[in-house]
């Protein structure tokens, strides 16, 4: 008996030993899990401390920018004959009233310059009168209070030899306006019509025949151009009709995209229409001026187009079978961490079918059809339209694949915050084609069906009732700390496609404009009830407009939280648009990890697979579905999305040490055989702190 006692206490302390053993395991087990959690509270903490950091970095970098771009030059060249002494006292008393509007609407930074030229008729004292640009406009006040309203024996002025002077003086400032006030024509018959005057002819313009009306004029106006200068013409009655048309058809700039175009603005001469009309078209031509300094690309360049036949009959996929058939290889890039830029790609091999003839041309790239007998989705294929190898490059369509990867990253983003109103971008992927097809490269995206609307281009149009659209855009400026802007909103409803990004970073297509096209952007932009909803910053960049002015199309602030219409291309390309309630858009990525209509759900989740991550020591479970990832293009993960995270930190940090290995070689001489990257292509010097792909 003792010895069957002396064995049951033995193993009750070996069974208390292993509880505490477990126990301290456990709590072994919840104090690393801590440490962790601490881990990753701490690299939160130091993100979001850098991306502040960054954004604020941004916005003051945008001050500086906007003091050089916020400067406005305006000139009044304006009638000072006899009969136009009222004239001059309407400018006189709310010449301060323009310029302080003038600082208001452009918002922070903004500064301008006054001019005035004063024209009489020839051979007039005082004949033309002028005070050069000065930001002082006190001295301008005085200029006008000592300006006489003198002179004009017959009807028409010398209004040439005026605009002559204002052309001559020194403009310099980004937005550059020319105001003209006239009452009267220009003397000679090309500005007014003799017939109309026969009993007085002299009495209305004693020099018709004056030389001055032909070869002069027309290349004062061109000067005019030349100079960047906005011309804007104040209408005082109805005779001067015939020269302001002369005068548009002489300073419009109808072969260069219409650049120029001279504005009119009807007015009289009491102070409440000076005012109105001068703001108006100043607010124009401050808008025109601006969007046009915005729009210069550094990623466009010029090159030989290629000119197909287009096919615009709707699309016969049934006829499929008689197109080109392919053996292509398909890249896909997915985004595994965007504020580290770090991303991956898979290889796929597909058998397809491409349209003979694209059905559509864009801006710069045909769209072709395309059927992808792999699985049986109907897909577009584009190419651009240029012969040029900068456009044809391997680099050039991966700078397309990463901008839209990312556009799809950050639409997530956008709509995990506005449940909602979620956007949708459509996966594209990069086409390999073998020999015999048209094109080597092309770009690949699911087909959408519905009624195609461009919200947003990469430059200056922005469609009315678009804050949507806008708001987005300004989101991404702020989730990237200022790094980068998705623009060309365009698509059926809320799934969108083919965006540009720009960014001072070369790697994203040929239409990144760089910082200059986020500057167009806000200049064109003025926030919503949307982006007051995600507590956007206002950039210093945007303009402010006219207050109690009526200023044409304007954005309303009260935009509507919800887009007219909520359908999601289903991501089993299978060309079914789902209509779903924007609240539950989330919900189907965080379930099913996509929108997926009735027929292709049922697929994803009878193929739902859940396998163990292949990292020694994680217990995390990885649940995917083969159907889903067969429409991606994708491979079964192996990993965690955690322990996925960190092998990219890890082959990022070798990667930052191969590159700073390499600037060490050339710093010092040394050579190199190259280092390649991801894609095969001649390694860049070290990469920028958001890394690379991987």
């Amino acid at each position: 008996p003792s010895s069957a006692m002396a064995a049951d206490d033995a193993g009750r302390d070996m069974a208390q030993a292993e509880r505490v053993a477990q126990l301290v395991r456990e709590l072994e087990v919840q104090k690393a899990a801590r440490r962790e959690a601490e881990r990753k509270n701490e690299e939160l903490r130091q993100q979001k401390k850098e991306w502040w950091c960054e954004l604020k970095s941004a916005e003051d970098l945008s001050v500086n920018r906007a003091k050089e771009l916020k400067s406005v030059d305006i000139c009044f060249v304006m009638d000072c004959t006899g009969s136009m002494c009222a004239l001059i006292d309407t400018v006189r008393a709310k010449v301060r009233d323009v310029i302080n509007h003038i600082v208001g609407v452009m918002g922070v930074g903004a500064w301008t310059r006054c001019a005035i030229v004063g024209y009489r008729d020839i051979g007039e004292e005082g004949h033309p009168v002028v005070f050069d640009f000065s930001p002082d406009i006190a001295a301008c006040e005085k200029f006008l209070d000592e300006l006489k309203a003198d002179g004009g024996g017959d009807t028409c002025e010398d209004v040439l030899t005026g605009l002559d002077a204002a052309a001559k003086l020194k403009w310099k400032s980004t937005v550059r306006i020319l105001i003209l006030i006239s009452q009267t024509p220009n003397h000679g018959t090309r500005f007014h019509d003799p017939e109309s005057y026969m009993d007085r002819r002299l009495a209305y313009d004693g020099h018709p025949d004056i030389a001055i009306q032909w070869s002069f004029a027309d290349e004062l106006f061109a000067k005019v151009r030349e100079l960047d200068v906005r011309l804007v013409c104040l209408k005082l009655g109805a005779s001067t009709d015939r020269m302001l048309k002369v005068f548009a058809e002489m300073y419009n700039d109808e072969g260069n995209g219409g650049d120029y175009q001279m504005l009119v603005e009807p007015m009289t001469f009491d102070h409440q229409s000076f005012c109105k009309a001068v703001l108006r078209s100043t607010w124009k031509s401050i808008t025109a001026s601006l969007s046009r300094q915005g729009s210069r690309s550094r990623g466009l360049v010029a090159a030989a187009k290629l000119h197909l036949k287009l096919d615009e009959r709707p699309i016969d996929w049934d006829a499929c079978k008689t197109w080109q058939k392919l053996d292509v290889e398909v890249l896909s890039y997915t985004v595994i961490d965007f504020r580290l830029n770090k991303k991956k790609v898979e290889r796929t091999k597909r058998t397809v079918r491409l349209a003979p003839l694209p059905f559509a041309r864009g801006g710069m790239r045909y769209a072709f059809a395309l059927f992808n007998e792999s699985n049986g989705t109907k897909l577009v294929a584009k190419a651009y339209a240029y012969k040029d190898e900068t456009y044809q490059s391997l680099a050039t369509f991966e700078g397309d694949m990463r901008a839209q990867a990312d556009a799809q990253h950050l639409a997530k983003e956008w709509s995990s915050r506005l449940a909602d109103t979620p956007l949708q971008f459509v996966q594209a992927q990069l086409m390999k084609c073998p020999s015999g097809a048209p094109f080597e490269l092309m770009a690949i995206e699911p087909f959408i069906p519905g009624n195609y609307v461009k919200q947003t281009n990469n430059a200056s149009y922005v469609k009315p009732q678009s804050e949507l659209a806008q708001a987005f855009s300004h989101f991404t400026w702020q989730y990237s700390g200022g790094k980068l802007m998705v623009t060309d909103i365009q698509g059926v409803n809320s799934t969108l496609t083919d965006p540009q990004i720009h960014s001072e970073e070369a790697a994203f297509g040929r239409g990144n404009f760089g910082i200059r096209g986020m500057d167009n952007f806000f200049l064109n932009h003025r926030c919503s009830a949307i982006c007051k909803e995600l507590k956007l910053i206002e950039s210093p960049i945007q303009l402010v407009g006219f207050p109690g002015v009526d200023i044409g199309d304007s954005v309303s602030t009260e935009a509507s939280m919800t887009p007219a219409s909520t359908e999601f291309l289903c991501d089993g390309k299978c060309g079914t648009m789902v209509p779903m309630l924007g609240c539950d858009y989330m919900k189907a990525h965080d379930s099913l990890d996509g929108v997926f209509c009735d027929v292709c759900r049922p697929k994803v989740q009878k193929t739902m697979c859940d396998g163990a991550c292949v990292t020694n020591g994680c217990e995390r479970r990885v649940r995917y579905s083969t159907f889903a990832l067969k429409c991606r293009g994708a491979e079964a993960p192996t990993m965690c999305w955690q322990c996925e995270e960190d092998a990219a930190d890890m082959a990022a940090k070798a990667s930052d040490c191969v590159a700073a290995e390499l600037e060490l070689a050339t710093a010092s001489g040394g050579e190199s055989d190259g280092v390649s990257d991801t894609f095969g292509t001649a390694a860049t010097p070290a990469p920028s702190a958001r890394g690379s792909w991987g």
